[in-house]
């Protein structure tokens, strides 16, 4: 009940923000501004040490919808997809796959033993595919000519899919003709998914360089709403992330 006050409470929070700063505005203006294209990549931080996590780092890309709000600020729709690779001590025995724990890692362990020439080797990565939508507003200072900064701030859900590939490749030696049998094959655990909502703030610098056209680089640093046992918070691996993006802009 305690954790279902508080995500209340940030539910309603994320929901007024936006009204108030939309609020008073002449919506008949509200017109497209640009649309943006970029890649970045990620770099996570205050990694779950619960969980074992001691790296996450990702590489992606996105799209953003900007609409002009009044004098130099905006507001944008962001929408965009990130590959993950987490790297995660024991991920085997911290997944929590029953088939694994209680069965099939016994069934290794004695084909082993019953086989002295038998053996098996076990290795494991991991990927997190994060699809984010997000709300975002800017404001638009021009430095010198051509040549803008952006700060920004805004926020949304990231929608996650924690992925676990089990490789296996077994070896039989047969003594008699001296030949080793090699196989390897993957197994995959039930993945891991949720949607935990995320804040973040940022700034771009960009550089017009033809009429309607600038390209632009950036930083974003994005936080993780704590909402424990709700909205796939818990199995999520990591609290913030420093994203770094380059991109193209089409003014309108």
């Amino acid at each position: 009940m305690i954790h279902y006050s508080r995500l209340s409470k940030i539910k309603i929070v994320l929901i007024i923000i936006p009204i108030i700063l939309l609020s008073n505005i002449n919506f008949a203006q509200f017109k497209l501004k640009s649309i943006e294209t970029f890649t970045d990549v990620a770099f996570a931080s205050d990694l779950k040490k619960h969980m074992k996590v001691n790296q996450a780092d990702a590489i992606g890309g996105g799209v953003k919808i900007k609409f002009h709000l009044f004098d130099k600020f905006s507001v944008g729709v962001v929408g965009g997809y990130k590959l993950f690779t987490v790297n995660q001590d024991n991920d085997l025995s911290t997944w929590g796959w029953d088939y694994w724990d209680l069965r099939y890692s016994n069934t290794v362990r004695d084909n082993q033993i019953s086989m002295p020439n038998l053996s098996a080797e076990i290795n494991t990565f991991q990927k997190m595919d994060v699809i984010p939508i997000l709300l975002n507003f800017d404001y638009e200072y021009e430095i010198i000519k051509n040549v803008h900064i952006i700060p920004s701030f805004g926020g949304g859900i990231i929608f996650y899919f924690r992925r676990l590939y089990i490789e296996e490749t077994w070896r039989k030696y047969f003594s008699t003709i001296d030949y080793t049998f090699e196989y390897t094959y993957r197994n995959f655990p039930p993945r891991k998914s949720g949607n935990p909502l995320t804040a973040f703030v940022g700034f771009d610098i960009d550089y017009e360089f033809a009429d309607g056209y600038k390209i632009f680089t950036g930083i974003n640093y994005a936080y993780t709403v704590i909402t424990r046992d709700e909205m796939g918070y818990n199995d999520f691996p990591f609290r913030y992330q420093l994203s770094v993006k380059l991109g193209l802009t089409f003014s309108y």
